[in-house]
């Protein structure tokens, strides 16, 4: 047997559940022809004939009967997940490791950590504060806050002054 295409073994499903091509096209926003050419395919590739159409209703043979036993569990669970998945898509949750220098931790990070915590209460959020540098991938941290020294140069004089800066990075995710 080849390899079966899920979206067609859903296809066969949803057809079965909804009684026809029709209806379960009308269902999912796609053309009729679409789930037709889609069981055939499954068809092709399971090498048996897994439904009976005709011009008012679609049967499964007893071969479509055995696949559907078989098959629609699964595909209804995989839906299930899929939704509870996209209901937790919209609002942040888990856990966020921050490192930043002691004297960020002081002025900054403690009152954006909070405020963020507030507004996000599904996150956990632990922050490290050490002069050290820390290698984001190595040690699994999602941030990181440094202090940039650079010296400012005004064209209308020769003074320089010390400036300090922000600088916040994350790890690239490819």
């Amino acid at each position: 047997m080849a390899e079966l295409d899920l979206n067609d073994v859903a296809a066969f499903v949803r057809v079965l559940d909804q009684a026809g091509f029709a209806k379960a096209a009308r269902e999912l926003g796609v053309p009729t022809s679409t789930l037709s050419r889609a069981v055939a395919r499954l068809e092709a590739a399971t090498g048996a004939r897994l439904v009976h159409r005709n011009t008012r209703n679609v049967t499964a043979t007893s071969e479509g009967q055995s696949f559907y036993a078989t098959v629609a569990p699964a595909v209804r669970a995989l839906r299930s997940a899929g939704r509870a998945i996209e209901g937790q898509a919209g609002e942040p949750r888990g856990h966020l490791r921050l490192s930043a220098p002691n004297d960020l931790g002081a002025t900054f990070v403690a009152g954006v950590v909070s405020q963020f915590c507030e507004r996000y209460p599904e996150v956990t959020v632990s922050v490290e504060l050490s002069a050290r540098r820390v290698n984001l991938v190595q040690e699994g941290y999602d941030l990181a806050c440094a202090r940039v020294l650079s010296c400012v140069t005004l064209r209308s004089s020769r003074a320089r002054w010390p400036t300090s800066r922000l600088t916040c990075t994350r790890p690239r995710i490819t």
